[in-house]
């Protein structure tokens, strides 16, 4: 049986239900499903092949309506608990405590949209007074108390946060190169970081701590793509496979060698290198080989010694690579 269900199934993104296919193989011992095509024909393959029906509909629940008495003893024990909640709130004031009306964990205050002005509804037996803490006035009446607002009931919350969990895995679970740029080209880095992370005007999610690193590595790398390897993607998967070190010094620059998901360096050390070479090849650029005769570094002399090589086939011709 599948980890997840109809719910989940209906409203992951693509890169979590290539992980289920993945899975979903796995258990096989087969390859039983594909991970090409659009997300909609992933989500029924994998309801196919799990027997999901993605169209079942929770059943109605026929409205009921309660019978005068019932609402009466209703407002009534409301009332009756928020007189408790105030005579709380005044022994807290009285000895200079705060007066916590429940243990909100940091993600589902932010989740749920937790707001200190929200106003405050008390049902009394008969009446119902509508106020907010600033205009709570005179001895007599009840501290009022910030209540969050509720647009999310407890299986509507659970729901929200399994699908978060859902897609921060998802992006950490990247567990190639390959993968990792495909995750990027879907445009999926970018909504994580355009969902959780610092916006103008807004500060960014509590969540964003767990995943920015992975977020900023992806990032970094695709550029590498973009800007060293001109968007050639055999080549750079071919120079970033694990090679031999005696073969190290004898491979061209143009990596003839097959690439593989399984041999090709990890993200994060890929990413780490990145600095480590930009200090050796600045300076490579110090040596008067390359100045022109002003003295200056020269481009032209750069080119002419290292041809068209980019800054990471320049780094592993030099012999100063190191990236794991």
């Amino acid at each position: 049986m599948p980890d997840f269900d109809v719910a989940a199934l209906s409203s992951v993104t693509g890169a979590q239900l290539k992980f289920w296919v993945d899975q979903a193989n796995t258990a096989a011992g087969r390859k039983a499903l594909t991970k090409s095509g659009r997300v909609d024909d992933l989500r029924q393959r994998l309801a196919a092949h799990y027997h999901l029906d993605l169209m079942a509909a929770a059943p109605a629940v026929a409205p009921t309506t309660p019978s005068p008495s019932t609402t009466l003893a209703i407002q009534n024990c409301q009332w009756n608990a928020l007189c408790d909640l105030g005579d709380e709130w005044d022994e807290c004031t009285r000895m200079s405590k705060p007066f916590l009306l429940c243990a909100l964990s940091p993600a589902m205050s932010e989740l749920v949209g937790w707001s200190p002005s929200a106003h405050i509804v008390i049902a009394t037996p008969g009446t119902t007074l509508t106020m907010t803490p600033q205009a709570a006035t005179g001895t007599s009446a009840l501290p009022l108390l910030a209540l969050p607002t509720q647009t999310h009931g407890p299986s509507e919350d659970h729901a929200i946060l399994q699908a978060c969990q859902l897609e921060l895995d998802a992006l950490s679970r990247a567990s190639s190169l390959h993968e990792v740029v495909e995750q990027v080209e879907e445009g999926w880095v970018q909504q994580i970081r355009d969902k959780y992370g610092p916006r103008k005007g807004r500060p960014p999610n509590l969540l964003w701590e767990n995943i920015k690193s992975t977020v900023n590595w992806q990032e970094q790398l695709y550029a590498q793509l973009e800007r060293e390897f001109a968007g050639e993607r055999e080549r750079f998967f071919n120079f970033f496979t694990h090679q031999p070190r005696n073969e190290l010094a004898s491979s061209s620059s143009k990596g003839k060698h097959k690439a593989s998901g399984e041999s090709l360096f990890p993200l994060r050390k890929v990413v780490e290198a990145i600095p480590r070479r930009d200090r050796d090849l600045a300076g490579e650029r110090l040596r008067d080989v390359y100045r022109d005769n002003a003295g200056d570094f020269s481009e032209v002399k750069w080119h002419e010694h290292w041809g068209s090589m980019n800054s990471w086939e320049v780094w592993r011709a030099m012999g100063m690579e190191k990236i794991d």
